[in-house]
């Protein structure tokens, strides 16, 4: 069984999200977290393996603006000691 860890916001209910991947779970996570959150959906290469319509709908939702979407691209670091205070991207 996996457990997938889920943010918790800070204050108003807006937090700053960076997601790693291209399937089902990824793309379903930064789908609904892109409700209240800025979510930042990163994958390594542009095809995706989840279902389609999760895949045009992540398209849709970083045309309109709610959701940032950045294909070709991979972890380079994370910067933080106790809580992660940034996530760097490399292409």
């Amino acid at each position: 069984m996996s457990r997938h860890p889920t943010p918790t916001p800070q204050g108003d209910g807006h937090c700053d999200i960076a997601i790693f991947g291209g399937g089902d779970s990824a793309l379903d996570w930064a789908i609904e977290l892109s409700n209240n959150s800025n979510v930042n959906l990163i994958h390594r290469r542009d095809g995706f393996s989840g279902a389609e319509a999760s895949v045009q709908k992540v398209k849709d939702l970083n045309d309109q603006g709610k959701l940032n979407l950045y294909t070709k691209f991979q972890m380079d670091s994370v910067v933080g000691d106790k809580n992660i205070e940034s996530v760097k991207i490399k292409h």
